[in-house]
C-alpha cells in the first residue's frame, strides 16, 4: 500500500486515521470525495463526477459516459473531451459543464 494513500475501506482501523497521513478519499457533507477536478452541472451547481487525473493532455475521458440529469434535468454526455480541456476550463479545480 502506498504511503500517502488510505482507502475508504481502511478508513475504519483506528491506526491507520491516527497516523496523520492525507487520505486520498474522503466523504464530506454531501457525499462529494476529494479528487483532482469537479465536475459539477453549469446551471444549478449541482456536483456530478469526481475526476483523478492521470496527467496525460491528450487522453480521452469519459467517452460515451452518459452523465446522470442533475436538478435542472439536463442529462450530460461528454463526447471527444480530453484531460488537457478539463485542466483548462477547471477555476479552483472545479469544471461547470
Amino acid at each position: 500500500m502506498n504511503d500517502t494513500m488510505i482507502r475508504k475501506r481502511d478508513t475504519e482501523d483506528e491506526t491507520l486515521t491516527t497516523s496523520g497521513r492525507k487520505k486520498a478519499y474522503q466523504i464530506g457533507k454531501s457525499g462529494e470525495h476529494r479528487a483532482d477536478i469537479t465536475i459539477r452541472c453549469r446551471r444549478c451547481n449541482q456536483f456530478l463526477l469526481g475526476y483523478d487525473l492521470a496527467y496525460d493532455d491528450d487522453k480521452r475521458i469519459l467517452e460515451r459516459i452518459t452523465l446522470p440529469p442533475c436538478r435542472c434535468k439536463r442529462v450530460l454526455t461528454l463526447m471527444k473531451y480530453t484531460e488537457g480541456m478539463l485542466r483548462k476550463q477547471a477555476v479552483d479545480n472545479i469544471v461547470r459543464l
